[in-house]
């Protein structure tokens, strides 16, 4: 493949394997940060959509540097496995922020 730059379908294409993993990481952050969401607030369960929805669209920052970095001529199988994490850790802590958000309003509340 030297030489031959990824189209975007085929780019695309690999990126989407790793949303799975990404979705699986956000869950993980509301399950164990957020046990009483909703409890007492009832548009909670909205905005955590919304953060979770907004985590998806971050998403696809991940495949479009992809894209550039590899234009650029950088490997891709590395590059793919750094910007994965760097775009899923911001992600879980935006969620990690909501979920920490709702929880203390909530609090605050009582």
């Amino acid at each position: 493949m030297q030489g031959r730059h990824e189209t975007v379908p085929e780019l695309l294409r690999r990126c989407e394997k790793l949303r799975l993993p990404y979705n699986a990481v956000l869950l993980v952050v509301v399950l164990v940060l957020g046990p009483v969401i909703g409890r007492g607030l009832p548009n909670a369960g909205r905005l955590l959509l919304l953060a979770l929805l907004a985590a998806n669209f971050a998403f696809l920052a991940g495949p479009v540097l992809d894209g550039y970095l590899g234009w650029l001529g950088l490997r891709r199988a590395s590059v793919t496995g750094v910007l994965f994490a760097a775009v899923t850790a911001p992600a879980a802590l935006g969620v990690a922020f909501v979920v920490y958000w709702i929880e203390a309003d909530q609090f605050v509340r009582r």
